[in-house]
């Protein structure tokens, strides 16, 4: 019978060490697991919120496993929530381009039939707090420029807006492109950026959020 030469026995041996590893690592044991966006809903407090994506990695030699760093914010939720999720490879893909914008939606909507507020979810990339705009509930307009109430006054740094009010005009331009960002995204074209400058990724904030963990 021929002996399986040393080599291949040590590759093998190093392989199932590594495949056992990342099975049982921390990250692997402490990080929810995700196909596709809509399993965002299951995980996540059903609020007025915003899923923000900050970091993506991928880890493993031979198995690779990706992961994405979330932020869950919202007037009603204004303490951050943050997590690693584990994603599938085809989620990791498509959300390569999406860091600094919200990547699930809880948004409130009124019934129809009532005077109560229903909440309705959004899945894919957006401009962080823009369905929170415009709700008498957290804020109001001044001459043309939104401004939340003074318990939400650190709502807009949390979403990573450069400033704390927004212009009506982005406002609208934003509401108009939403449907269109994530397709947006894909040509290579930057949505944060307005004009005015009242609604840009504050970069400093996200490079020191990224370097605290």
């Amino acid at each position: 019978m021929q002996k399986i030469p040393k080599i291949i026995f040590y590759l093998f041996l190093l392989f199932f060490y590594l495949l056992l590893a990342k099975k049982f690592s921390a990250t692997e044991q402490s990080t929810h697991k995700i196909k596709n966006l809509e399993d965002l809903s299951k995980i996540i407090p059903q609020y007025p919120l915003d899923a923000i994506l900050l970091k993506t990695e991928n880890y493993g030699v031979f198995i690779k496993s990706f992961f994405f760093y979330l932020r869950v914010v919202g007037p009603e939720f204004p303490i951050p929530l943050e997590f690693w999720a584990k994603v599938s490879s085809s989620l990791y893909a498509r959300g390569s381009n999406w860091k600094g914008y919200s990547i699930f939606q809880i948004k409130t909507q009124p019934k129809s039939t009532t005077n109560k507020q229903e909440l309705i979810f959004s899945y894919g990339p957006q401009v962080p707090g823009i369905y929170f705009v415009g709700n008498p509930l957290w804020g109001r307009w001044q001459k043309d420029r939104w401004k939340f109430f003074s318990p939400l006054s650190r709502l807009p740094s949390y979403l990573l807006w450069e400033s704390p009010e927004l212009q009506r005009n982005d406002w609208n331009r934003l509401l108009e492109e939403a449907p269109f960002i994530e397709e947006k995204l894909k040509k290579g074209e930057i949505i944060l950026q307005t004009r005015s400058r009242l609604l840009k990724i504050n970069w400093n904030l996200i490079f020191n959020e990224l370097w605290s963990f």
